[in-house]
C-alpha cells in the first residue's frame, strides 16, 4: 500500500472528527462575541499531535464544566487562523523536508539568517531544520562569528560536533561576549582577546562580560582543568568560570568529549558522511549526517608508519573494507577510494573482483557540490582492485595506484581506465599525506 495515501486517509478521518465526533472531550472556545468559534475535539489527540496542547491540557491547568468536559478558551486569535493552525504540524513537516531536498544550497548559504528571522529554534516540529542548520555553523563556527544571538549560541554550545577544541571554543565565547558588551574601548583589540593585557580592564568590564555570558558559560566543557593548574590563556577570565560553578579551587569537572568520527588530518566529518553515502549507493550530497551508517578506524598513516608497500600491507592486509584518502604534494586536493573486499600480499600480484569499489575527487575539501566519484565499470569488475607485495593501494588498472614500493608517496598514477569517471587531469603524482581506514558497519 502506498505510505502517502495511507497518512493522507488517516489526516482527513482526523479531520472529521472536529467536525462529526460524538464522544468528543474537550470544547475549544475561539474567538469573541463578533467572530466566534466552537470546536469539539479529543485532549489524547490535541495532546499526541501537539506540543503546545500537550502542556496546556495537562492535568494541572484544565478547566473543566459541570458534564467533566474540559473547556479551553483563545479569545485572541481569529476562529479562521485557529482552524489553520491544527494542521501546522503537518505543514512543518512537508515544509522542512522541501527545504531540505530543494534548497540545500540557500540552507547551507544562510543558516544564520534562518535561526534568526524564523521560529526554528523553538518549535519542536522543525527539529530537522534547526539541527541542519546547527551542523553548518558548527563544522565551521569561527566563520559565523556576527549575528548570532544568545539563543543560537546556547543551541551550539549544547552539541557536541563543534569543531573546535575547548580552548579555541572559550576564545570564541570570549570574543562573542565582548562584542555583545559594545564597548567601543575594549572593541578596539584585534580578534584573539586572550592575549589582551587584562589590567587594562575595569572592574566593570568583568562584570559586565559575566552578566553575558551567565548562560553561556556552564556550556564550556572544560576538560579536567582546576584553578591551580589553569592554562596562563583562561586566568584573566577564572572569576567568570568559578561563579558558574565550571571550576572550583578543589575540583576538576570532565567535558564530554567532542564527538570525532574520524580521526584524520585529510578530511572532516563532512567527508566521512558523504563517502558513507557513497558505500550505501547513494550518490547525493544533500543532507549529510554525523551519525552515518559507517564508522572508520586509522589503520595507516604514512607521515606516522611509514610509505613502504611493506608497511601498507602488514598493517592493512585482510581488515575487510577499507577507505584510503591521499592528499596531494603541492595542492589541497584530496583523492581516495573504497575497497569493499580485501586488500591482499602476492609475489606475482592479482585482480580482486567486485562490483562495488570506488574512487574519488573532493578537490580541496570546501565545495561538496564540485566533488567527483567514479565507481567501477560494469565490464571490469574482475579488475576492480589489484594486490601485491610490491604495490600499494591501486584501484583498477593505474586508475588510482601507489606503485612505488619503496616509497609510496611518489610517483603515484591515475589513468583513467577501469572507472567509470577521470578523477584527475594529471596522470603523475607525489603525496604528502596518505591514510587508510578500516571501514565498520554500524548497522550490524
Amino acid at each position: 500500500m502506498n505510505t502517502g495515501i495511507f497518512y493522507n486517509s488517516l489526516s482527513i478521518d482526523f479531520n472529521k472528527l472536529l467536525i462529526t465526533c460524538d464522544d468528543y472531550n474537550v470544547i475549544i472556545k475561539v474567538g469573541n462575541k463578533d467572530d466566534y468559534m466552537k470546536f469539539q475535539a479529543h485532549s489524547c489527540i490535541l495532546r499526541a499531535r501537539s506540543p503546545y496542547f500537550h502542556s496546556a491540557l495537562s492535568t494541572g491547568w484544565v478547566k473543566r464544566n459541570e458534564e467533566g468536559m474540559i473547556l479551553f478558551e483563545k479569545s485572541n486569535i481569529e476562529p479562521k487562523i485557529f482552524e489553520y493552525e491544527l494542521i501546522l504540524t503537518e505543514l512543518c513537516d512537508y515544509a522542512q523536508e522541501y527545504l531540505l531536498e530543494n534548497r540545500d544550497d540557500w540552507l547551507s548559504s544562510n543558516p544564520i539568517e534562518i535561526l534568526n528571522n524564523s521560529t526554528v529554534l523553538y518549535l519542536d516540529s522543525c527539529k530537522k531544520l534547526l539541527n541542519y542548520c546547527l551542523e553548518i555553523i558548527c563544522d565551521d563556527l569561527q566563520n559565523y562569528d556576527k549575528n548570532i544571538n544568545e539563543q543560537i549560541l546556547i543551541e551550539i554550545l549544547k552539541r557536541d560536533e563543534i569543531q573546535l577544541d575547548e580552548m579555541s571554543l572559550w576564545n570564541y565565547v570570549i570574543n562573542w561576549g565582548i562584542k555583545q558588551i559594545n564597548n567601543s574601548r575594549l572593541l578596539n583589540y584585534d580578534d584573539n582577546f586572550l592575549t589582551f593585557k587584562s589590567y587594562e580592564w575595569f572592574e566593570n568590564d568583568f562584570i559586565d562580560l559575566e552578566n553575558v555570558l551567565e548562560n553561556c558559560v556552564p556550556l564550556i566543557r572544560t576538560d579536567l582543568i582546576s584553578c591551580r593548574e589553569l592554562p596562563i590563556e583562561l586566568q584573566p577570565f577564572e572569576r567568570i568560570l568559578i561563579k558558574n560553578n565550571c571550576l572550583s579551587n578543589n575540583s576538576s569537572i570532565s567535558r564530554v568529549p567532542l564527538i570525532d568520527p574520524i580521526n584524520s588530518v585529510i578530511i572532516k566529518w563532512k567527508h566521512a558522511a558523504l563517502i558513507s553515502k557513497w558505500i550505501d549507493r547513494q550518490d547525493n550530497t544533500k543532507r549529510l549526517c554525523r551519525k552515518e551508517s559507517y564508522n572508520f578506524r586509522l589503520l595507516l598513516r604514512g607521515t606516522r608508519d611509514g610509505f613502504t608497500s611493506q608497511k601498507f600491507h602488514e598493517l592493512c592486509d585482510y581488515k575487510g573494507a577499507t577507505i584510503v584518502l591521499m592528499k596531494i604534494a603541492n595542492t589541497k586536493q584530496i583523492v581516495g577510494g573504497y575497497n569493499p573486499v580485501v586488500w591482499q600480499s602476492g609475489f606475482f600480484g592479482k585482480w580482486i573482483k567486485t562490483s562495488n569499489s570506488f574512487i574519488f575527487n573532493l578537490g580541496d575539501g570546501t565545495d561538496l557540490n564540485q566533488v567527483i566519484l567514479s565507481r567501477i565499470h560494469q565490464d571490469h569488475y574482475s579488475m576492480a582492485l589489484f594486490c601485491a607485495d610490491v604495490r600499494g593501494p591501486s584501484f583498477g588498472c593505474n586508475d588510482l595506484w601507489m606503485p612505488n614500493f619503496s616509497n609510496l608517496s611518489l610517483r603515484c598514477t591515475s589513468r583513467h581506465t577501469y572507472y567509470e569517471n577521470k578523477i584527475l587531469d594529471t596522470t603523475k603524482f607525489d603525496v604528502e599525506e596518505y591514510e587508510v581506514f578500516q571501514v565498520i558497519n554500524n548497522k550490524n
